[in-house]
């Protein structure tokens, strides 16, 4: 029953949305700076590709979009900054399915779908890259599984609690029957930080930014979370090639906006981020950071958002 509450109200909200592109031209947006809420350190692959984003926003606006990054609290304090703003267009969240994550492991209490409108998606990733330090005494995935089974809850994988890598690891375990001793090492840059001293034995990271760690020879990368090779990491197997092709979470990112958008300033937004996606040298750019650039209107926005939750919730088991 609850599940089908949620659709209802998503279905009407995107109705109303949609139905109202056609006055989005009649919306003046923006008028002033807007500021993008990161739910990540700066440094992390979320936090380059929001600068990304907000650089082709002056671009084709004119207007600053400004990038506030806000972690603490696993990311719940950008969620809460975002869902209690005036609802003007002006103070966004630009995540991905950790939004989804902290809500099914218990993390945030507010359902994103009831109180978050999706404005825009802009890209789709190649899936995170399992690293393990440059010393590590294996250096091939089915490696790292034989030493995990042989000793259970010993090699210490850095996640971040409430994030989609904590889920990756676990999905790992699922598949391959083995165990590890999971701990809070934080967000992306934490993780990388944490991997480079030795204090964690594995982790799950962005892999454009695992690919200059792994260049300079300071990391191994095991693989890429995917059912299949990646064609833009070649070098790398994949979890599917391992016979692990469930270890794999898609995972987009999102402009989101708090509940109580006017359909037409939504319709303008969305508008204008399709602009910023057809950019010819935006999607170079995304590609060059090892990212797939996607451009969607309000409806497939809706409907790729709604995806994550659906996936999100039936690996936390929440389906």
């Amino acid at each position: 029953m609850k599940q089908s509450i949620r659709w209802s109200i998503f279905a009407a909200l995107s109705a109303a949305v949609i139905g109202s592109a056609s006055f989005a031209a009649e919306v003046k947006w923006p008028e002033e700076p807007v500021t993008i809420v990161v739910a990540a350190n700066a440094g992390g692959g979320t936090d380059v590709q929001a600068r990304l984003v907000a650089e082709y926003f002056r671009k084709h606006t004119g207007q600053d979009m400004v990038v506030e990054n806000q972690s603490a609290g696993s990311g719940t304090v950008a969620y809460e900054q975002v869902r209690n703003a005036e609802p003007d267009g002006y103070t966004l969240l630009y995540y991905h399915n950790s939004l989804f994550v902290s809500y099914y492991s218990g993390i945030y209490p507010h359902e994103p779908l009831k109180n978050f409108v999706p404005l825009g998606k802009f890209t789709e990733s190649y899936g995170n890259a399992i690293c393990v330090p440059k010393d590590a005494p294996y250096s091939t995935l089915d490696e790292l599984v034989a030493a995990a089974k042989a000793k259970p809850d010993t090699i210490v994988a850095g996640i971040q609690v409430g994030g989609f890598p904590e889920y990756l690891i676990r999905l790992l375990e699922k598949a391959a029957g083995c165990t590890f001793k999971c701990v809070d090492a934080g967000n992306a840059s934490n993780r990388l930080t944490s991997l480079l001293g030795g204090y964690i034995g594995v982790a799950c990271l962005d892999p454009k930014q695992a690919e200059k760690y792994y260049e300079s020879g300071d990391i191994k990368v095991l693989a890429i979370c995917s059912p299949e090779r990646v064609a833009a990491f070649p070098k790398w197997k994949s979890t599917g090639e391992y016979g692990y092709p469930s270890v794999n979470i898609p995972n987009g990112q999102f402009l989101y906006g708090p509940i109580g958008i006017k359909p037409e300033l939504a319709a303008k937004m969305n508008e204008v981020f399709a602009k910023i996606g057809a950019d010819p040298e935006y999607r170079a750019a995304t590609q060059k950071m090892g990212r797939i650039p996607e451009s969607l209107n309000l409806e497939d926005t809706y409907k790729a958002s709604k995806a994550q939750d659906d996936t999100i919730a039936a690996i936390v088991g929440k389906k």
